[in-house]
C-alpha cells in the first residue's frame, strides 16, 4: 500500500520536515518503490509539484528540495507502490487541479472497486488523466465541491466543505481503503479510514495518524525549544499527518471514518466516525448521577479518548454539567487535571460563562 504525509503550520515551515524519512519508507526500508511525490503551496496559493515515477529513496530531487531549505504552510506528499495502472507520471500522487480560481491538491492510499461509473460518484467538470481509482476519486470529490466554490467568490464556508467531504468519503468507505489527504489551500482536510499494515495483512485501522508541535519562534522565524508563550515571541504551530508515525512522538491514531480539517497548525473542523459517536456516548454514561467528580473513575474511562472526544462529551453531552463545573472551583480544579487545561478553556468560549 501507499504511504500518505500532510503538514499544516501556522507560519510557514520546512517543506522536507520529516522528507527523509518518508523517503527511505520509498523503497529502502519500505515497499514503496513505484513512485512519489510532494506538493506544497507558495505565498500566493499557487503550487509547486515535484514527482518522480521512481523510489524516493536516493532521489535526486528529494535531495534538492532538502538542500533548498523551502518553506510553505501546506505540504501534501505521497510515496506509492501501485495497485492500479502503470509507473508513470500521470499515474503518481499528489494530483493537482484548479477550482473556483484555487489550486487544490489530493492523494489516497486504498483500492476503491469500481468506482468508476458508481452512481454515486459521477464526475463533473474534471476527468482523470491517468488509470488509477485515486486521481478519479479526486475528480468525482471536485465535482461535489463544484457547487460551493463556483457560487461564491471566495472561499467556501469551512463547515459547509468539511459536511461534503465527510459525506464524500463515507461512501469511498463502502467502495474499499479510502484514506486521503487534501487541501484546496485554505485548509487540510485528512480522512482515516484502514490500510494493511503489511501485505499479507488485512485491511484495519489506523489508516493515519495526527501530530501536533508548538513552539516558540524567534524574530528570524526559527524555532526555539522550551520558550515560553509569554516571553513575546510569535508561537509557531504545527499539525502533522502521516500512515505510520514518522517520529518518535505519541502520534494519535485517527479513528476509522475520522475526518479532522486542519488550518494554520490547528483542528478547527473534526467529523467523528460513527464508532467514534457511539464510544463517547457510552463513555457519557460514567458522568451521570453525581459520579462525573470520581477522578478516578474519570481517568479510567476517558484514557483511550482525544481531547477533542473529552470536550465533546463536556460541551455537546453534558451542557448542565458544564456550567456546575465552571462555577465550582473545586469541580475546575478536577477537569483541568483529568481531561486537560484547554478542555476548560474550550468550556468556557462555548458556554460564553466567565468565572
Amino acid at each position: 500500500m501507499c504511504e500518505l504525509f500532510a503538514m499544516c503550520s501556522r507560519f510557514p515551515a520546512a517543506v522536507d520536515i520529516c522528507l527523509d524519512e518518508l523517503a527511505r519508507h520509498g523503497g529502502q526500508t519500505g515497499p514503496h518503490r513505484d513512485g512519489w511525490g510532494i506538493s506544497y503551496y507558495a505565498e500566493d496559493g499557487a503550487v509547486q509539484l515535484y514527482k518522480e515515477a521512481e523510489p524516493a529513496s536516493g532521489s535526486d530531487w528529494v535531495h534538492f528540495i532538502q538542500e533548498h531549505h523551502l518553506r510553505s504552510t501546506i505540504v501534501l506528499s505521497h510515496i506509492r507502490r501501485a495497485t492500479q495502472g502503470g509507473c508513470s507520471l500521470n499515474n503518481t500522487q499528489p494530483f493537482r487541479r484548479e477550482l473556483g480560481g484555487k489550486c487544490h491538491v489530493f492523494a489516497h492510499n486504498g483500492d476503491l472497486v469500481n468506482i468508476e461509473g458508481h452512481p454515486e460518484f459521477k464526475l463533473g467538470f474534471h476527468r482523470p488523466i491517468g488509470e488509477t481509482d485515486s486521481e478519479y476519486a479526486f475528480c468525482a470529490l471536485l465535482g461535489q465541491l463544484e457547487q460551493p466554490w463556483l457560487s461564491t467568490s471566495g472561499v467556501p464556508p469551512l463547515n459547509q466543505r468539511l459536511a461534503i467531504i465527510a459525506r464524500f468519503a463515507r461512501g469511498l468507505r463502502r467502495l474499499g481503503m479510502a484514506s486521503f489527504i487534501y487541501s484546496d489551500g485554505d485548509a487540510v482536510f485528512v480522512h482515516g479510514d484502514r490500510r494493511r499494515h503489511s501485505a499479507s495483512d488485512v485491511p484495519r485501522p489506523p489508516g493515519l495518524h495526527v501530530l501536533h508541535r508548538g513552539w516558540g519562534m524567534n524574530s528570524d522565524g526559527q524555532g526555539i525549544e522550551d520558550l515560553p508563550i509569554s516571553s513575546g515571541s510569535e508561537w509557531q504551530e504545527m499539525a502533522m499527518v502521516a500512515s505510520v508515525p514518522l517520529t518518535a512522538e505519541d502520534w494519535r491514531p485517527l479513528g476509522e471514518g475520522e475526518v479532522l480539517a486542519l488550518r494554520a497548525g490547528r483542528v478547527v473542523g473534526r467529523v467523528s466516525s460513527d464508532r467514534s459517536i457511539g464510544r463517547i456516548r457510552r463513555k457519557t454514561a460514567t458522568f451521570k448521577g453525581g459520579r462525573a467528580m470520581d477522578v478516578a473513575t474519570i481517568k479510567k474511562e476517558i484514557l483511550d479518548l482525544s481531547k477533542d472526544e473529552k470536550t465533546k462529551i463536556l460541551t455537546e453531552v453534558m451542557p448542565a454539567l458544564c456550567r456546575e463545573v465552571l462555577g465550582d472551583e473545586a469541580c475546575k480544579r478536577t477537569v483541568k487535571a483529568v481531561f486537560g487545561i484547554d478542555c476548560v478553556k474550550e468550556l468556557e468560549d462555548k458556554l460564553e460563562y466567565m468565572i
